[in-house]
């Protein structure tokens, strides 16, 4: 019985299903925080779908690596032709929904702004980029090399689609139009934030391997300590004390203060457990659970 849940388990992480299962989640929550009508159920299904999707291709163009001590790429070897099955599942479910979300709402894109079709252009060009590259003056660019900028890069990614996406397709919907408010500005920030820091929690764990590529993220930069004590925790804590001035100053209710500060001790309490080596299990479990503790708190704080 321990075995089976264990191998349920690392389908769960390497599958990246809990990554799915939190951008559901985080987009709810910037719903319910806006006081947004929640979506339909295909819009959550094109999230889920779509950041499956996306975190599991940079692993299958690694996983014919030979004599790979990775536990995630000698998962991805064993389950190459399945993950592969699912990949264009997850491509084709995407590809369907969007345009059934699109097609009810009669094309009326042409309402929305052009600060908001510039924003969704921008959060598509640089997720593209992430993994992709592009050549310019004989140079190529792939935003993943650079390794002081990619958490926040990842997070901004993060934060486009679970702040911004929700808030896009509501006034797709309601032809309204996008206002740059100080509450979901603090939602989308908050996210974004929060993210890039657990980004860079987990370039921890591939900390020799960006050392050996020559990728320079903030841990091979500062050392471990240093990222930990004079990086990771003074930003997690004055985060921290800027969300909550802000939540003040917003009226927002000492629940829903209390209710959203969590996360953020969680993740001071789980940046200074960084000094000791976790298992990458550790790693996709607790530091990406914290996104869904995120979303549930955000959701708890309003009801």
């Amino acid at each position: 019985m321990r075995v089976r849940f264990y191998d349920v388990l690392k389908s769960i992480l390497f599958g990246n299903f809990l990554y799915g299962i939190c951008a559901v989640t985080l987009a709810i929550e910037s719903s319910v925080q806006l006081s947004l009508p929640l979506h339909s159920f295909f819009f959550y299904l094109f999230v889920f779908s779509t950041t499956k999707y996306y975190y599991t291709y940079a692993y299958i163009s690694c996983a014919n690596q030979s004599n790979c001590s990775d536990m995630r790429l000698i998962w991805y070897q064993k389950f190459k032709g399945l993950v592969q099955k699912s990949q264009q599942i997850h491509a084709s479910i995407s590809f369907l929904v969007i345009l059934l979300l699109i097609n009810p709402l009669n094309f009326s894109a042409i309402h929305i702004p052009i600060v908001g079709l510039i924003a969704l252009c921008l959060f598509l060009g640089i997720s593209i980029l992430y993994y992709g590259s592009v050549r310019f003056r004989n140079k190529k660019w792939q935003f993943r090399k650079y390794g002081l900028f990619k958490p926040l890069i990842i997070g901004f990614i993060w934060a486009g689609m679970v702040s911004f996406l929700p808030i896009f397709f509501y006034d797709l919907a309601s032809r309204s139009h996008f206002t740059f408010s100080l509450l979901n500005s603090l939602q989308f920030l908050s996210n974004w934030i929060f993210i890039s820091l657990l980004a860079v929690i987990f370039d921890i764990k591939d900390y020799a391997q960006d050392a050996n590529q020559h990728i320079s993220t903030w841990v091979v930069k500062l050392g471990l300590s240093n990222t930990i004590f004079k990086f990771l925790l003074p930003i997690t804590i004055i985060s921290l004390i800027l969300y909550c001035t802000a939540a003040y100053q917003l009226n927002f209710t000492a629940q829903k203060i209390v209710f959203n500060s969590i996360p953020w001790i969680l993740l001071i309490i789980v940046s200074y457990s960084m000094h000791q080596r976790k298992s990458i299990l550790y790693y996709l479990a607790i530091i990406d659970g914290l996104m869904l503790i995120k979303s549930s708190c955000g959701i708890l704080g309003i009801i």
